[in-house]
């Protein structure tokens, strides 16, 4: 997978290599498109049904920190939210829009990649296979 290191919402360093050794979900959003706010409840969930086995984070790329926190806090959202406003990381992830999920196996290599979004069942079967290897 692509490096990944961004500023979360509330000021922490987020990178995959302080995730390492588990698999990772990096969700591609922006809180104000539809289809991610549809799709929120589900990953939500997951990352709660998956806590301390999976890591989670969000990489936004035209929120404010302003608008990050409000859509952490309205959907309880329990991983890191960052923005990444120069673009340089949806654009090293190869992200042309929102929603992409992409999961990345323990060994640091993407595993699944899920355009245009995907639902709590079909994330946590993955997550299930991957966890299994």
């Amino acid at each position: 997978a692509p490096a990944l290191e961004v500023t979360a919402f509330d000021g922490r360093a987020v990178s995959l290599d302080g995730l390492d050794g588990r698999p990772v979900v990096v969700s591609f959003f922006e809180s104000w498109c539809g289809i991610c706010q549809a799709e929120q409840p589900d990953l939500t969930k997951v990352a709660a049904d998956f806590a301390g086995r999976v890591g989670f984070v969000g990489v936004s790329n035209r929120d404010t920190v302003a608008a990050g926190r409000a859509y952490q806090r309205q959907f309880k959202i329990p991983y890191p939210l960052a923005n990444d406003p120069s673009g340089r990381t949806w654009t090293r992830w190869g992200v042309p829009y929102q929603p992409v999920v992409v999961l990345v196996d323990n060994h640091g290599r993407i595993a699944e990649r899920f355009d245009g979004g995907t639902t709590g069942g079909t994330l946590a079967a993955a997550l299930a296979h991957l966890l299994r290897e």
